[in-house]
């Protein structure tokens, strides 16, 4: 769809008639939606009808010539529903309502019920008919309001009618080619309408109050819009085929701005999101700031091991050597989460990219040079993301035993291969770290025979994550299985 440029979108804010052109633009130049996702487009439009107007809404599909099923509805929430129950996926004859047969037969609008009392509500019925790209009835929208809200609108019940009919026609016809929708309409919602010189014709309650507390205009009917809300910031959200979304600043308060343009008339929706704008400044601040701090632990525990490396090249003993090597190691990989974590927005790691890391780290610094080992990190095609708190645990456990390969599954051989394969299925974990080498001793039990590294890891694995781990080592090399249950 072309998007119009961010200048031209701005004047719309300032002269609201030219949102006229939404109503004349089309998609002749692209493909036509089957008639399966025109009924999806106007479902999901529903919500919002029930709300504004408010009404009951059903909307009925031609199965064939002669049946109907209800393949959508919504109940307003701030007025009371003339229906008890659901008639979703009700299945019933054309006939059994006259109006559908005269619908098909004058392939019109129909004003059904009007002012038959329905569970002791007065109802005004409209059906309005469902036509695909080839002309061909698909559907019923049914509309069912209260005329007891007519009445509370006073002297503006035609305009109101008016509205209502028109935008659920829109509603049908942008759902031709147009897959957004309309959010629901809240009871928080300040609405006015508009004619096509600007002019405010119509301001519901919650708009007045909400021009009065932040003294916007005393008074809103029978001025022009443009005059009273000059914003000094506008934010643009979004443009489609069936409404404008910006969001607008003007006297220290932030209003999201919905525009419907229908023939005559334009539809303006605000909505107050003052607090919610500075809600969102405060968690980019607080972001920020943990981001920052992330990255200064980083930066410490990098310092940490560079005073440690200075230590091991200067010690002549192989065992102390080893020993903190093995607590370099352990310290990159929380250093690799904390370097992670200062450089993204959410607090979620990607485990392959963090094993691969690992991975890489140990084999350069732990690696024998006279022993070439082949090296592959294997993960389902989804991208498996974890929680920072939880990655801590699962990159230490991954650090030993990728340690515990390198320095003693391959003594003696030229060449070996060690692999890591991770898989999330139905919110369980499972690591396999996986070796061709000269497998473990056959007595080899790590709750009784346990390194400091063997340690750490039951550690982690039992008290903090609930996980649990299973070891098959022959001759022909070692697997060790570690599964870890909830880790989203």
């Amino acid at each position: 769809m072309p998007v119009p440029s961010l200048k031209l979108i701005i004047i719309f804010m300032l002269d609201l008639t030219n949102l006229k052109d939404l109503l004349d633009k089309n998609r002749n130049d692209y493909p036509s939606f089957p008639d399966e996702i025109i009924i999806s487009n106007i479902t999901n439009n529903l919500p919002f009808l029930a709300n504004f107007i408010p009404a009951d809404i059903h909307l009925y599909q031609l199965l064939d010539k002669e049946t109907l099923k209800t393949v959508g509805e919504a109940k307003p929430i701030i007025e009371e529903s003339f229906h008890r129950r659901s008639y979703i996926d009700y299945i019933f004859p054309l006939d059994e309502n006259k109006i559908f047969r005269e619908i098909v037969e004058t392939q019109n609008i129909i004003i059904g019920i009007n002012g038959e009392i329905i569970n002791e509500l007065p109802c005004h019925q409209t059906v309005f008919p469902v036509f695909n790209v080839k002309k061909e009835l698909i559907a019923f929208l049914e509309v069912k309001r209260n005329i007891n809200e007519e009445l509370r609108i006073g002297a503006k019940q035609e305009v109101y009618r008016e509205i209502i009919d028109s935008i659920t026609q829109i509603i049908i016809n942008k759902a031709l080619y147009e897959t957004r929708y309309l959010s629901p309409f809240l009871p928080g919602d300040a609405l006015l309408i508009i004619n096509d010189m600007g002019l405010i014709i119509y301001a519901n309650p919650l708009m007045l109050s909400i021009a009065k507390i932040f003294n916007i205009h005393p008074e809103l009917e029978g001025n022009i819009f443009s005059e009273i809300f000059a914003p000094q910031e506008v934010v643009v959200k979004d443009m489609n085929f069936l409404y404008l979304e910006q969001d607008i600043t003007l006297n220290d308060v932030t209003l999201n701005f919905k525009a419907i343009p229908l023939p005559g008339y334009i539809v303006i929706i605000l909505r107050d999101i003052t607090q919610l704008r500075r809600k969102e400044i405060e968690i980019s601040v607080k972001s920020m700031i943990i981001k920052e701090v992330h990255h200064r632990v980083k930066n410490n525990l990098q310092t940490i091991v560079g005073l440690l490396r200075l230590q091991q090249r200067r010690i002549q003993n192989h065992e102390a050597k080893n020993i903190l090597g093995e607590s370099i190691n352990r310290i990159n990989s929380i250093a690799l989460l904390h370097q992670y974590l200062s450089q993204k927005d959410v607090e979620l790691l990607n485990l392959k990219e963090l094993s691969s890391n690992i991975l890489l780290g140990i084999i350069q610094s732990m690696g024998e040079p006279d022993i070439k080992i082949e090296t592959e990190v294997i993960t389902t095609p989804e991208v498996i993301l974890l929680p920072s708190a939880r990655a801590n645990s699962v990159a230490l456990i991954l650090n030993e035993l990728i340690n515990n390969a390198v320095k003693h599954a391959f003594i003696g051989k030229l060449s070996g291969k060690l692999s890591i394969y991770l898989n999330l299925t139905h919110n369980l974990l499972k690591i396999t770290i996986k070796d061709n080498g000269t497998g473990l001793p056959a007595d080899f039990d790590p709750e009784k025979h346990a390194n400091l590294g063997w340690r750490i890891i039951l550690s982690l694995l039992t008290d903090d994550l609930m996980g649990d781990y299973e070891i098959n080592s022959d001759e022909n090399g070692t697997t060790i299985n570690i599964t870890v249950p909830g880790i989203t």
